[in-house]
């Protein structure tokens, strides 16, 4: 990540709680997901910025300029895309040839599910700002895509 754009979100994530507990939860769900079954599905910690996160969402959902702001957009994605670890058998990358420098995706992709309920509000609140486009946060169109 470009250190400029890091330097950006960093800020944006120190002046609003609200963020800074959906980036707290993002982190915290990946970690669950790495680890597997070997943790609690819901630490103390988990359950509390998820929580967290969901009353800085519903509280910007009442009013109508903040409803879909980029901050809102970006909390949303933090609950949408780090949902409960799978418990399925998850296909390993590729480790041979040139496909080998894939499996950095697993990073990335991971072992989280989606969560369809809060996907389906991003959508929808992305289609409400007419797209990818319009969003004004750096960085933001390019993490959503």
């Amino acid at each position: 990540m470009d250190s400029e754009l890091a330097r950006i979100w960093f800020q944006r994530c120190k002046s609003n709680r609200g963020l800074l507990h959906a980036f707290l939860f993002s982190q915290l769900a990946r970690n669950r997901g790495a680890q597997g079954r070997k943790r609690p599905r819901g630490s103390p910690e988990l359950v509390y910025c998820h929580t967290e996160t969901l009353q800085y969402v519903n509280e910007k959902f009442s009013q109508p300029t903040t409803a879909c702001d980029d901050d809102n957009v970006l909390a949303v994605a933090a609950l949408a895309y780090n949902g409960p670890a799978r418990t399925e058998t998850v296909s390993r990358s590729p480790c041979q040839g040139p496909l080998k420098a894939l499996q950095v995706l697993d990073i990335y992709g991971g072992l989280l599910d989606v969560v369809p309920m809060h996907l389906q509000g991003l959508r929808r609140m992305l289609s409400m700002r007419g797209g990818l486009a319009n969003l004004e946060l750096p960085g933001l169109a390019q993490q959503m895509s």
